[in-house]
């Protein structure tokens, strides 16, 4: 066999192989996109069950968004707010927080929310998994939750977003949710709308 033809095979074997690799990921990438989407509609309709088969066995919630008092030591860019991290904290530790996340049904909206709603039909909101990044059977995933808020009384339109992260695991061939930090960047800006014609 010829030295060309020899480097020729080693190189088309390693392309397959790397191929290989990035056809492995990218499934990696949708199944975790699609275990995101999956809690986040089961959290908004109260299925317990479906919420908690997306946890793993020891997950630990983590809440970047400080209370009023740490508020000052946040960075603002005029839009964004980056949570200091100094102000960090546990929010969930137990199966039992975990339990009452998942059993929040935030389709069931109180009475005040149901009041926002009907005096801005044209809310809109939705989630967008922005990143993930597997090594392994490991993975962190970055989700920007947003919404636009149209209000004809005031004339202006309000958007905000906020960002979390996810970290998950691949445990006995599934993907789970092992830990998130809530809230690590949060933001709010409001347009306001030209003369009416």
């Amino acid at each position: 066999m010829s030295r060309k033809l020899f480097i020729l095979i080693i190189a088309l074997f390693c392309f397959a192989l790397s191929a290989s690799g990035w056809a492995d990921e990218a499934e990696d990438v949708k199944q975790i996109k699609e275990l995101l989407n999956k809690e986040g509609w089961a959290v908004w309709h109260g299925e317990v069950d479906k919420v908690l088969s997306c946890y793993a066995p020891g997950f630990v919630g983590y809440s970047a968004s400080p209370d009023s008092a740490a508020l000052s030591k946040s960075r603002y860019d005029g839009f964004t707010t980056y949570n200091d991290p100094e102000e960090w904290a546990v929010s969930i530790s137990t199966p039992d927080e975990l339990r009452k996340y998942a059993s929040q049904n935030l389709s069931k909206t109180p009475r005040s929310l149901e009041d926002f709603i009907a005096k801005h039909p044209d809310w809109k909101g939705g989630q967008q998994i922005r990143h993930v990044h597997v090594k392994g059977d490991h993975a962190l995933a970055i989700a920007r939750y947003w919404s636009k808020t149209p209000d004809l009384e005031n004339r202006e339109t309000i958007y905000g977003e906020r960002r979390t992260v996810w970290l998950l695991s691949r445990i006995k061939g599934e993907w789970k949710i092992t830990s998130w930090i809530g809230g690590i960047s949060s933001g709010q800006r409001v347009t306001k709308w030209g003369p009416p014609e």
